[in-house]
């Protein structure tokens, strides 16, 4: 405990300049943004959102200058629109909250702004409910109270509040999307139901949420142990949150109030957190009254900041399944303790996001004129002091990890995620550490003068030394050598029971065992199988996942027929000209065309003047390059052609009205939903084979697990099958990958992590194919769609629910893919953007393809073959160097299926046979012929291979298989179907297995 009496985890004296009063205000205001929106908790905020509720906006602006009745909720007259006077009458907790919301002494002291640190005149919080009131004041006029509106509140709303919500609530100014009484949801980030939504599911929560926080905002001590505060209300009121929304229109009906809460709260923390390290928040005011200077709203900006390691490496050594289990909750007690350090220990900001590799923190900006004093700035008050400390939390990974500092530039909304991340190649915003490197040297300076012992490189870290000794002749040195005192003991049985404790919550179920032994054994063969299944993170993070769902479909966007609109290619061209006439010196754009700028694009702020300043953020253009553009900077610098969803700057900007934005908030909510989605799988897999599974890592982005080898079948289709259901809405652009690699049990796991490793790097290289639809039917709501894939590996049959709630065929928002061509001629631009429903046969599109790639390992030196090449094919054992593409997950069931469909799978001896013939005529006449005659030879080969199947395949089907088995031949899918069935999945063991 601190001298306050907070159980805390403060301690490290990491802002020598945050006393106890800086840390209290930090996050006393962080809570008090939290609670910004718990108006939207009230039942009769989703009575006045929903079909035929009344809007009480115009009455709370005229009684109160709000311009939102759930900013009213502390206001003191009887008109107030909710909770009624009767409703707090007969609620003591409810009358207590909102007087301590309103104003109460302990909070308006912990928000208080220490004089040295403000103009004069500055208005002071009286309560945690500043940011509720005033998050909604209609720009400072009567009647709302003058000497109320306090700096706090007004810096909230537009420095926390508008940076998520601006890109958030794209459904802003849109039509269609307002939901109906009785058919209210909240949706998952998947677009598909949660729960219902309406003022019956409000009411409990409402009453929940009230009857918690006055326990916990009216203690006496609710204020000195702030951490203790905090806590209860981020984690006491998260789950019923969750049961609201931020924003009720669909299709934002996927955030839930919780995520749109933590995230403008974030944003409020950094920026105070920002002033009170300058020890300055006058940088923001207006220097006569002390209020938010508004023209210098641009000025408040914010940073991303990764703290990222490499998992793969760091773990690429592991020697078994508990090591690996083991280091995975070490990285979760890491990314822990990091939360604490900036969350409540410093202070200074908030993890927006986590995974295998690290976190995300909302950082301050420390925005200045010049970028380089911006950056030194940033430095001196964030990396320099948090960088020691980082490297004391992350050197429980191990003594000598090396990690990495990545950090965004200050931006007013936040989007460059994969730069935070350490995905770009950008390394000016970037700090390569080694955690311990002092203690690691002095470890290796030991080790080398030891006199006693033999010392070697620890053999499953590969960082710090271990002792070695001689083996006999007869001696296995596998499994047996010593491990460095550092790597995970797996006899600990301490550490064992926390590892099973840990994982049992982290993936829903116990594992049977750790034992590959054992597992391959249960599966009835001596193999197992190492598989993972993943999305691509870096495609999430910088929203080009998302780019195929619209927020604001061109339908949907008020005045554009007034526009002459018709087209999202007319949008674009609109866009264009406005863009022109910015660009000209002295150019006039009118009213008529500004107001439609702004309802076009969705924002209400854009060419706005106020007292000569524009907007506050900076000119038109300044706007439009460091807003609207910049989210679509990378998409526009690696995809742009390849896509074709613009041809110049003004389709880039009809895309921004039109699409879902990758907010803080969305992102939060997305990778929650993710990290929910294999959590299930991982329980349903388990269920499905008996417990018979090793659970080894989950983070957002994916599931790593261990199964006997005969059920890695059921398991790839079980997981395909859930994520054709998951994505069905958003497979235009949003697309997740299994790799396998099977494995006797005793083989090196550390061989079979450095190949699964190579297997998954093909993940973010894998390109959009051009798929055709081959028929497509609506029925009642369900759309089905049958497409012939590029790769010819079998038809792909999408099996979408188009609707929403109980309505069946309305989502005009998400079951979009990017069109190449749509009734026989060719797209470009925005209009690419088609709905799933409008797709005709023969129309082709670029899609995400879902793939599967496995491989058999029966020596160590065949993972260095794993490589891909720049069309993602890579070396194969009959192909050659011509190899093959990944399969398709969305196929595998036919890929499963072609032995079967050869009519041979029952005569192995038949089979082998004939694959060996045919292996042996592609090594003679394709593969190893002189190149000038490969056409010839392969010729010779298809007409031997027909030859074959007319022979062998028989039945009333004969002519189809004949076709399928063709094609999966000549492409090398069948010889690895051959060894899928009659090895990987083959229960008995083989006679010549221990010799392969």
């Amino acid at each position: 405990m601190d001298e306050t009496g907070d159980d805390d985890c403060r301690g490290g004296g990491v802002m020598s300049t945050f006393d106890d009063s800086t840390h209290r205000l930090i996050l006393a205001a962080e809570i008090a943004g939290y609670l910004h929106d718990l108006g939207k908790l009230h039942p009769e905020f989703a009575g006045e959102m929903l079909t035929g509720g009344r809007n009480f906006a115009d009455t709370t602006r005229a009684a109160y200058g709000i311009k939102a009745a759930h900013g009213a909720i502390l206001e003191l007259t009887d008109d107030r629109p909710y909770p009624t006077n009767r409703e707090i009458a007969k609620n003591d907790d409810l009358a207590a909250l909102l007087e301590c919301l309103r104003a109460d002494s302990q909070w308006a002291l912990a928000l208080a702004l220490p004089e040295a640190w403000v103009n004069p005149g500055t208005i002071q919080a009286r309560g945690l409910g500043a940011p509720l009131r005033q998050h909604h004041v209609h720009e400072k006029v009567a009647p709302f109270p003058r000497d109320e509106l306090a700096f706090l509140g007004d810096l909230y709303a537009q420095a926390a509040d508008i940076r998520d919500s601006a890109l958030d609530k794209g459904s802003a100014g849109a039509a269609g999307g307002k939901q109906g009484g009785n058919t209210a949801e909240i949706a998952d980030a998947f677009a598909r139901h949660r729960s219902p939504y309406s003022r019956d599911t409000l009411d409990p929560e409402w009453k929940a949420a009230i009857a918690l926080l006055r326990e916990i905002l009216l203690a006496p001590d609710a204020a000195t142990r702030i951490v203790a505060t905090r806590h209860a209300v981020l984690t006491r009121l998260r789950p019923i949150f969750e049961h609201a929304l931020g924003e009720t229109r669909r299709p934002t009906n996927d955030v839930t109030l919780n995520h749109h809460a933590h995230s403008t709260a974030s944003f409020f923390k950094a920026a105070i957190a920002e002033g009170a390290l300058r020890r300055s928040f006058t940088q923001w005011q207006e220097e006569d009254s002390g209020g938010f200077n508004f023209k210098k709203l641009g000025r408040v900006r914010f940073r991303l900041l990764g703290v990222r390691w490499d998992w793969a490496a760091l773990t690429r050594g592991m020697l078994s399944p508990v090591a690996l289990a083991s280091m995975y909750v070490r990285r979760c007690e890491v990314t822990e303790a990091l939360r604490c350090l900036v969350e409540e220990e410093a202070a200074i900001a908030n993890v927006i996001y986590e995974d295998d590799d690290g976190v995300l923190i909302l950082a301050p900006g420390f925005f200045e004129d010049k970028d380089d004093f911006s950056e030194k700035q940033f430095a001196d008050h964030i990396l320099d002091p948090l960088a020691p400390r980082f490297a004391q939390i992350i050197e429980s990974l191990g003594t000598g990890t090396p990690f990495r500092l990545c950090w965004s530039t200050p931006t007013l909304y936040l989007t460059d995620y994969v730069e935070a991340l350490g995905l770009a190649t950008d390394k000016a915003h970037q700090r390569h550490l080694q955690a311990g490197e002092e203690k690691l040297r002095e470890l290796w300076a030991l080790a080398n003068t030891a006199q006693d012992a033999l010392m070697q490189i620890c053999p499953q870290c590969g960082l710090r030394p271990a002792k070695a000794r001689e083996y006999a002749l007869s001696e296995s040195a596998v499994g047996e050598q010593a491990l460095c005192e550092e790597c995970p003991d797996p006899k600990d049985a301490a550490a064992r029971r926390d590892r099973t404790d840990h994982l049992a919550n982290a993936f829903g179920f116990s594992a049977a065992n750790f034992d590959l032994g054992k597992l391959a054994k249960a599966g009835g063969n001596s193999r197992v199988a190492l598989l993972s299944v993943s999305v691509d993170g870096g495609a999430i993070a910088s929203g080009n996942a998302l780019v195929t769902q619209l927020a604001r479909p061109l339908d949907s966007i008020e005045g554009r027929r007034r526009g002459r609109i018709e087209t999202a290619n007319d949008l674009g061209d609109w866009f264009k000209a406005l863009l022109d006439d910015l660009r000209l010196p002295g150019k006039a754009v009118d009213d008529k065309r500004v107001e439609s700028a702004r309802r076009f694009i969705g924002d209400d702020h854009w060419l706005k003047r106020s007292d000569g300043a524009v907007d506050g953020r900076g000119n038109p253009l300044d706007v439009v390059e460091g807003f609207f553009l910049r989210e679509s900077a990378g998409l526009r610098r690696g995809l742009a052609a390849e896509w074709g969803l613009a041809r110049h700057d003004g389709d880039w900007l009809a895309l921004f009205a039109m699409r879902k934005h990758a907010s803080p908030a969305r992102l939060q909510r997305l990778w929650d939903d993710l990290r929910g989605l294999w959590k299930a799988l991982a329980m349903e897999l388990a269920e499905a084979l008996g417990a018979n599974i090793i659970p080894l890592t989950l983070d957002a982005r994916g599931l790593r697990f261990i199964v006997a080898a005969p059920d890695a079948d059921a398991a790839v289709k079980l997981i395909g099958t859930r994520l054709s259901t998951a994505f069905a809405k958003l497979r235009g652009g949003l697309a997740a990958h299994v790799s396998c690699v099977v494995m006797r049990a005793k083989f090196p796991l550390y061989i079979a992590l450095d190949v699964l490793g190579r297997l998954d790097a093909r993940i973010p290289q894998v390109p959009h194919q051009t798929w055709r639809v081959k028929s497509k039917q609506t029925t009642g709501g369900i759309i089905d769609i049958t497409w012939e894939t590029e790769t010819k590996q079998g038809d792909v049959d999408w099996h979408v629910d188009d609707g929403v709630g109980t309505s069946q065929g309305d989502d005009k928002w998400h079951p979009h893919v990017i069109a190449i061509s749509h009734k026989g001629k060719p797209l470009s631009g925005p209009e690419r953007l088609i709905h799933m429903r409008d797709l005709q046969p023969n129309d082709k599109a670029l899609i995400p393809p879902m793939t599967f790639d496995y491989v058999v390992l029966a020596g160590s030196g065949h993972r260095h073959q794993i490589v891909y090449d720049q069309e993602l094919r890579r070396p194969h054992w009959v192909m050659g160097k011509a190899g093959r593409s990944p399969l398709l997950l969305e196929t595998f069931a036919e890929f499963s299926r072609l032995v079967e469909d050869s009519g041979w799978g029952k005569d192995l001896t038949k089979l082998k046979g004939l694959q060996g013939e045919m292996v042996e005529t592609y090594e003679k006449w394709v593969r190893d012929d002189l190149p000038g005659d490969s056409s010839t030879g392969r010729d010779a080969w298809h007409a031997h291979l027909h030859n074959i199947l007319w022979r062998y395949v028989i039945g009333d089907d004969a002519k189809a298989r004949h076709e399928r088995l063709f094609k999966s031949i000549t492409d090398g899918r069948f010889f690895d179907a051959v060894e899928w069935i009659t090895f990987v999945s083959k229960k008995n063991k083989l006679p010549s297995e221990e010799n392969v």
